[in-house]
């Protein structure tokens, strides 16, 4: 037997694939420009745009809700839950309502019943108020998580405003909103 020589049997293919990237890759940088150029294009909401600009907060407090997080910072990541909350009231009586919401979400995700319901009424459409709102539209779903915590901190009040929800979205449902027959599936 006499022995073969090595072949070398790797693909042609396998030494060109660093070199063939390179126009793939020129290709998605200018989809990805193009598409970061319409994007612009469609959010500008510039002097010339015809839609009217949201009204800023009644108070002094900027809209981005950094007064609440300068807040929280300053108190601390123990801040005491009602603490958290009067601030977020008097936030919202001085109709700053990105860092009312910010202070309201802070201690509702640590379980403050009070705050959870302040979110989920926001949220709520049968108690939506537009100028409380910081994303302009009703969010059902939202309310009914919100609702649900604050009813296991034992909020007497999220157990009625729950059933109320519960029957708009019966109501919904019942009229053939897809969003309402899904958020209907969460109490069954």
């Amino acid at each position: 037997m006499t022995a073969e020589p090595h072949i070398d049997q790797a693909p042609e293919f396998e030494e060109k694939r660093a070199t063939d990237g390179v126009p793939w890759l020129r290709h998605l940088l200018v989809l990805l420009a193009l598409g970061l150029i319409l994007t612009a294009l469609i959010l500008d909401n510039g002097p010339d745009s015809t839609e009217s600009a949201s009204p800023p907060p009644a108070s002094d407090s900027q809209p981005d809700g950094s007064a609440a997080r300068a807040w929280l910072k300053k108190a601390g990541r123990a801040a005491d839950l009602e603490a958290v909350y009067q601030q977020a009231l008097q936030y919202d009586k001085a109709g700053a309502r990105a860092d009312a919401w910010l202070l309201y979400y802070f201690a509702a995700r640590k379980g403050h019943g009070p705050s959870a319901l302040a979110l989920g009424r926001r949220a709520d459409p049968l108690h939506f108020d537009a100028a409380k709102s910081v994303t302009g539209n009703p969010e059902p779903y939202e309310a009914y998580k919100w609702y649900r915590i604050a009813e296991k901190a034992g909020v007497a009040e999220a157990a009625e405003d729950l059933g109320d929800l519960r029957g708009w979205v019966d109501e919904q449902a019942d009229k053939g909103d897809l969003r309402a027959q899904r958020l209907r599936l969460l109490w069954q």
